[in-house]
């Protein structure tokens, strides 16, 4: 392990430490950086790198003149390790699909019993905009309804691995739905209406249909494109 590597994890370690003696919680400023360098016996300047890659990772939040807070921020983190492994073609859109659709498809379950109306009546909105959006705000309104059906769960692990797909698939989604054919885009309004159907009724069969024939004409029109 080099010496930059081995400062990041004294720090995390450190912090850890802290979170886990509840001595630190979400939302608390972490010691200052001249603290941290006599606790762990470190330079000032390897304590303010190591948390300048916390910040990158969405794990704390700096603000000047204030100091540095602890955050959790699960999609920020797992997007930039998602963006550098297709970068380095690790993984590909079509994967990251993949388990998309495998992420809402058990979102779907865990809803259906106990949706509110309330949560019905967002997710309608969603759809209304969604089908009245211009082909420049499709991909915006897609990601909302999706993300919608989601935030119902209120899992917050499975939110925020969500938005990091999604964030991660932006380009994908952008190029999908900038290539559709009208029939295409009737198509996939269709899907959409069949999750919301689904969820209404609380028919599971039809609900799991419209996601899974939402993202496998996803999955078709990438290894069809440059993308995948």
């Amino acid at each position: 392990m080099n010496i930059e590597n081995k400062t990041y994890q004294n720090v995390i370690h450190y912090i850890k430490d802290l979170v886990k003696t509840e001595t630190l919680k979400e939302g608390d400023r972490l010691p200052t950086e001249r603290k941290m360098s006599l606790d762990l016996n470190m330079s000032r300047n390897s304590i303010r790198e190591a948390l300048r890659t916390m910040e990158t990772l969405g794990l704390i939040e700096s603000k000047q003149g204030s100091g540095n807070y602890l955050k959790s921020s699960v999609g920020k983190a797992f997007t930039e390790t998602l963006t550098m492994m297709l970068y380095m073609k690790k993984i590909n859109y079509i994967e990251i699909n993949q388990v998309r659709c495998a992420v809402e498809i058990q979102a779907f379950c865990s809803v259906i019993q106990d949706i509110k109306e309330e949560q019905l009546k967002k997710l309608m909105d969603r759809l209304i905009a969604l089908e009245a959006a211009t082909r420049e705000d499709e991909s915006r309104y897609d990601k909302e309804f999706h993300h919608e059906l989601i935030a119902m769960t209120k899992n917050p692990l499975m939110i925020g691995i969500m938005e990091a797909l999604a964030d991660a698939f932006e380009d994908g989604i952008s190029y999908n739905l900038n290539h559709m054919k009208e029939e295409e885009r009737q198509y996939q309004r269709e899907c959409h209406r069949m999750i919301m159907e689904g969820l209404e009724s609380k028919n599971l069969k039809k609900g799991l249909s419209g996601i899974k024939n939402h993202y496998d004409f996803i999955d078709q029109a990438l290894r069809n494109n440059v993308l995948s």
